[in-house]
């Protein structure tokens, strides 16, 4: 009796670790699949679904704009290179309909923007975080405004264009000189929406936007490319038609430069119909200010598979650790892309992240990721896969530091609402310390290992029954092999039944785990295996198993001088099924 209780206090005591270590706090950091990139830190939780913006100063502290989900006001936060929060505030305004925000780091200080009840707003931080610019609604008295992009040139001043939604467009311009508005905002096209802004190293400003007039059937994106960044009227060349119906949806467009090109992306997500949630993701380029020699309009695909092979890559510009050839990619490709974005500097390579709908989770299922393709002279040279997340990682956005280490966030939905926000870099301050295992970090690990095996052992006696259904009615009609001969020693009858009932066994498990040679052992549960660990554990743990399975029922049978084929498949059965299980059993919950 005692040892009963002992026995169900020891599991009670388990249990309870378990749960803690798996439950524990849900914005937990998470692994990246990419070598070189640091975890991904949760940065706290906002209101709205738009990319998280990042800035960056000289020093490299990183700032972050948040709207805070339960009031609704500006929430900021800076951290230094190693993640220590530097400061934290909230505007003490309460936004209504907020939407898009964005910050810059300009001349010392914080730029910020952001839409409530569709007004454009401004206001600028001091490097602590002390208010220097009470807010100024920059576009009241124009449209209502559903779309902004704001570039900065190289006199420090802000190009801000703005437009409408979709139903009542129009696309304005107007220039922002140490926060004093120069002049009236511009019309630039009476039907445009969704403009996008980059000044390249020359300071010329290159701006693509939407032109759709409501109810037009078909939708052109338009390029202007202004030296010196001044705006003026009647630049603008047509770079793609394209017919949409008006319950598909198009994402973008967005642009990016390199040295020696434009980078256009967009895509069409189709909403119903048989095609209903196919999305197209389609690019083009063009030298700078030469619209008229755009290329054809290629698909954009990137691998769905996470399990990748990365190589060191010394031809990037930007410090991003190994990356996998985009030539030596395996299909399946998948162009369900979009969320596309690209950093505001402009290189020798053009890096851009995206919302990758069809990423390979786990055993025939999939799940929206953030991954990363590195662009030069026009064609995609690597790919990195970045979260692996089992809620859907969309809207990303990107930035670059002055040595060209990378910084990333994206959203997941949060609980009951808004989207916890991950940021993950390659700066090594940043990647040092949030790549540090605590012992936080190694419970977590561990109770995620067990709990995963738990919950596979949990199905063995159903499994196992079933797998040695066959093998056991093979042991029976195989006896007239043994006809005769002692039980009580190992006869060739005897060898041969129980050969055949392995046989049988193995075909039945591999009908049931036909990837069992393909899945990596553990590799959902433990985030930093090794790359060379994976080959050894792929094909060693099904191999380790069997071997237990078959020493286990050798030395409870042949070895005691008992050689009954029935006895030894069953103690074969049992072992085999429950360590399979143990490890490979989660494969059965994903059915």
């Amino acid at each position: 009796m005692k040892w009963a209780q002992k026995k169900g206090g020891w599991l009670g005591l388990i249990g309870l670790w378990v749960l803690v270590a798996c439950g524990g706090n849900a914005a937990a950091s998470q692994w990246v699949r990419a070598p070189g990139w640091s975890r991904a830190q949760p940065i706290g939780i906002t209101q709205v679904g738009d990319p998280a913006p990042i800035a960056l100063d000289e020093a490299g502290n990183s700032y972050f704009f948040l709207v805070d989900r339960e009031s609704s006001r500006p929430h900021l936060l800076s951290y230094t290179p190693d993640m220590t929060l530097r400061w934290e505030l909230f505007l003490p305004i309460s936004l209504q309909l907020p939407d898009k925000p964005s910050l810059f780091w300009q001349d010392g200080g914080l730029d910020i923007y952001w839409l409530s009840e569709q007004i454009l707003y401004y206001s600028r931080l001091s490097e602590a975080g002390e208010s220097l610019r009470e807010p100024l609604a920059l576009s009241k008295g124009q449209v209502g405004v559903a779309y902004y992009a704001v570039a900065y040139d190289q006199q420090g001043t802000a190009h801000i264009w703005f437009a409408g939604p979709r139903r009542e467009p129009g696309l304005y311009a107007l220039r922002l000189v140490r926060g004093t508005v120069a002049a009236a905002a511009t019309l630039v096209d009476a039907a445009g929406i969704a403009p996008v802004l980059r000044l390249d190293p020359q300071n010329s400003l290159h701006a693509v936007w939407i032109h759709h007039p409501p109810g037009d059937s078909r939708l052109t994106i338009f390029y202007a490319g202004y030296a010196a960044a001044a705006y003026q009227p009647d630049q603008a060349k047509s770079l793609i038609e394209t017919p949409i119906s008006s319950t598909s949806i198009i994402r973008g467009p967005t642009i990016g430069l390199d040295d020696n090109l434009v980078y256009l992306f967009w895509s069409i997500e189709i909403r119903t119909g048989p095609s209903a949630g196919v999305v197209n993701t389609r690019y083009v380029t063009f030298p700078p200010g030469q619209p008229e020699n755009v290329s054809s309009p290629l698909l954009l695909t990137a691998p769905t598979s996470a399990d990748l092979t990365y190589t060191p890559w010394p031809e990037g510009t930007f410090v991003a650790g190994s990356r996998v050839p985009f030539a030596q990619t395996s299909p399946p490709f998948s162009d369900a892309l979009n969320h596309i974005a690209s950093g505001r500097a402009a290189a020798n390579e053009l890096p851009i992240v995206f919302h990758h709908t069809e990423v390979q989770y786990e055993y025939r299922q999939t799940r929206g990721q953030i991954a990363l393709l590195f662009w030069q002279h026009g064609e995609p040279t690597t790919y990195q896969l970045l979260s692996f997340s089992n809620r859907s990682a969309h809207s990303p956005f990107l930035a670059s530091d002055l040595t060209n280490h990378l910084y990333v966030t994206w959203l997941e939905a949060a609980a009951p609402s808004g989207f916890q926000i991950y940021f993950t870099s390659t700066a090594p301050e940043t990647v040092t310390a949030l790549n540090r295992l605590s012992g936080q970090d190694v419970s977590r690990i561990s109770g995620t290992i067990l709990f995963g095996m738990l919950s596979g052992i949990a199905l063995s006696p159903l499994v196992v029954f079933i797998w040695l259904i066959g093998p056991v009615f093979v042991t029976g009609i195989s006896s007239f092999f043994r006809r005769g001969e002692d039980e009580h020693r190992v006869t060739t009858g005897g060898v041969i039944s129980i050969i055949l009932a392995l046989t049988v066994y193995w075909l039945i498990k591999l009908f049931s785990l036909p990837d069992i040679f393909v899945i990596i052992p553990f590799a959902n549960w433990v985030p930093i295996l090794p790359v060379w660990l994976n080959e050894i554990l792929r094909l060693g743990v099904p191999l380790l198993v069997t071997f237990l399975g078959l020493f286990t029922a050798w030395w409870f049978t042949i070895k005691r001088q008992i050689a009954s084929p029935l006895y030894f498949i069953l103690l074969f059965g049992l072992v085999d099924g429950v360590l399979t299980m143990a490890v490979y059993g989660f494969l059965f919950y994903n059915l």
